[in-house]
């Protein structure tokens, strides 16, 4: 059960995009995501508790905080830095 819906956040306005060649399966599983998110903010439209509100997790993103460990995993596989 839900209780801190700030959980949830992540799920809210997911912008998932269909390019048209997804298998069957992956399309079951997109359609079957929209509809529990449905049903989830139902639920909790119900006993009166709003879902968070949406945020994006890119806006502020940084890279060097991926492209520092990715370095050093290059320089420790290749014995070099990747080229830039």
């Amino acid at each position: 059960m839900v209780t801190d819906t700030e959980r949830l956040t992540g799920l809210v306005g997911c912008g998932f995009l269909v390019n048209g060649d997804e298998s069957r399966t992956v399309l079951d599983d997109w359609y079957r995501f929209q509809r529990r998110l449905e049903d989830l903010e139902a639920a909790l439209k119900k006993r009166k508790t709003p879902l968070p509100p949406y945020r994006t997790f890119f806006d502020d993103a940084d890279p060097a905080e991926m492209a520092r460990p990715f370095a050093a995993w290059h320089i420790e596989r290749y014995g070099n830095e990747p080229i830039r």
